[in-house]
């Protein structure tokens, strides 16, 4: 009767021992091999990224986490997938620094157009003043001496030259301007003296002078005043006079320097 082989351990054929998890460290010899254009490319964008940070809104702090996310991992992978993850961070990064540009010319060029609204608002303030006084001095009377003519000349002078100064101090001097009332009624006298001053030399006009008379040629001369520019008529008018007194003058003495001479040929 021959010998029966014994059976298998139940372990040994149902039962297989697990190897268990292989715990060694692999080589990293490709990131440890990354070249310096990478290297120096990693250290640009954390730089840039650094910068951005202290600067860009609230609006932007999210692509700022995805760039550092992507320069993260790209520091720990194999150079070929950090060269496209360094890729995709250098977009991010270069879209909000294209916005932060904008922002910056935004904000510069509002300013720039604020500076210019109030340099012309301060100059419009100044025509408007300027145009305030040139209405105020038309409003008030003319001046009647020759000291104010003269310091009207002196004021005018001294504005063509930008002394606001000698200007201001001038108008201090000035004298006060009369009452409404009183400056329309000082000229509707002199406009009442004026047309009985023409009235009186058209009466006294002789008929039969010829053509260069001294009388006839000054009533041509009103007439035609009185047509073409009646406003200025009053001052023609004392212009008028005050040459033909000039004229009476001149002759009163004329005629006492032959009685003078008499007299003192009879001593």
């Amino acid at each position: 009767m021959g010998t029966v082989p014994a059976a298998p351990a139940i372990g040994g054929w149902k039962w297989h021992r697990y190897p268990g998890v292989d715990n060694r460290s692999w080589p990293m010899n490709e990131v440890a091999d990354r070249s310096p254009a990478e290297a120096e490319q990693l250290a640009k964008l954390q730089r840039i990224l650094a910068t951005l940070r202290q600067s860009v809104p609230a609006a932007d702090l999210v692509a700022l986490h995805r760039a550092d996310a992507l320069l993260r991992h790209a520091s720990n992978c194999r150079p070929s997938l950090s060269r496209r993850l360094l890729h995709q961070a250098e977009q991010v990064l270069h879209s909000v620094q294209g916005r932060a540009r904008g922002r910056a010319a935004a904000e510069a060029n509002s300013a720039e157009i604020e500076s210019a609204r109030s340099s012309d608002t301060a100059t419009l303030a100044q025509l408007v003043a300027l145009l305030n006084q040139r209405r105020a001095r038309g409003a008030a009377a003319e001046p009647a001496t020759f000291e104010a003519v003269l310091r009207r000349q002196e004021v005018d002078a001294l504005r063509q030259v930008d002394d606001e100064a000698a200007v201001a101090e001038l108008d201090a001097l000035a004298p006060v301007t009369e009452l409404k009332a009183l400056q329309a009624f000082r000229e509707e006298w002199a406009r009442r003296s004026t047309e009985k001053a023409v009235a009186k030399a058209l009466d006294d006009a002789p008929e039969d002078a010829g053509p260069l008379n001294a009388h006839r040629l000054v009533v041509r001369s009103l007439m035609t005043m009185q047509d073409v520019a009646p406003d200025y008529l009053g001052r023609f008018v004392n212009q008028i006079e005050t040459l033909l007194w000039l004229e009476q003058a001149g002759n009163r003495l004329l005629a006492k320097e032959p009685q003078a001479g008499k007299g003192r040929r009879r001593h």
